[in-house]
């Protein structure tokens, strides 16, 4: 799924639908409460450090192309298995479902990537909490795609190098 360029949606916190708006300037202009395109911004990336006025009020996000995503998604996690690294990286992890190896804790955590600004995404972890993690920089921290018979192969097999290297 590839965001498209300037669409974005935003409702009312608790309303089941979305709005579509053609650019942040029209969401933040159909809210009252929204003072411009970069509260539209902060609701996307960072919710938890948007403006208190409209914090948990409204809920926004940019709209994905689903034209073909499968198919292109197909291809880039192959592509990765040959690189042996996960294919999907920067924003287009946006919306898609993570695990993160926690050393310290020695489990995996499974959550799911809000934003991503540049540097870090912003995970939401099953449990509920949530942490920017640099899923970028190789070796900071190990993380793979979850769903399908790929992604599931790989995290056995990853599980499997990591209990027989504790085991020697």
């Amino acid at each position: 799924k590839r965001p498209r360029l300037g669409l974005v949606e935003v409702r009312r916190t608790g309303e089941t639908s979305w709005r579509r708006f053609a650019t942040r300037d029209d969401a933040a202009a159909a809210f009252p409460e929204i003072r411009n395109r970069s509260d539209i911004a902060e609701l996307i990336t960072r919710p938890a450090k948007a403006p208190l006025a409209i914090r948990g009020k409204f809920e926004a996000r940019n709209v994905f192309d689903d034209d073909d995503a499968a198919e292109e998604d197909a291809e880039e996690d192959a592509e990765a298995e040959e690189r042996g690294s996960p294919a999907v990286c920067g924003a287009a992890l946006i919306g898609r479902k993570v695990r993160i190896w926690w050393p310290h804790d020695r489990e995996w955590f499974t959550g799911t990537v809000n934003a991503f600004d540049g540097r870090r995404h912003e995970v939401t972890y099953d449990d509920g909490s949530l942490w920017d993690e640099d899923l970028e920089t190789p070796g900071e921290r190990k993380w793979e795609l979850v769903g399908g018979d790929a992604a599931d192969a790989a995290a056995a097999a990853s599980d499997a190098e990591y209990l027989l290297d504790a085991a020697a």
